[in-house]
């Protein structure tokens, strides 16, 4: 086993209270996972993440062992 110590930094502070961000998630053209961050009010100021095609790969591999295991019964 590894442990992993990790440091996390805020980049952009978000009102939330005035600001809800919000996020949306599809595949695009060439099969990869795109996630956009945004703010319905903030209309100019999304950000696109487009993971690599490695990277949608392994979130599809977990989806389906996530799957195979809906069918029996989860400890959570």
């Amino acid at each position: 086993m590894e442990i992993i110590k990790r440091k996390m930094v805020v980049v952009n502070e978000v009102d939330t209270e005035n600001n809800s961000s919000r996020c949306q998630a599809s595949l695009n053209s060439d099969g990869r996972i795109t996630l956009r961050h945004y703010a319905p009010i903030r209309k100019d100021e999304d950000e696109i993440i487009i993971l690599s095609e490695k990277e949608t790969r392994a979130i599809f591999a977990l989806m389906e062992v996530i799957k195979d295991h809906a069918t029996r019964s989860l400890p959570f």
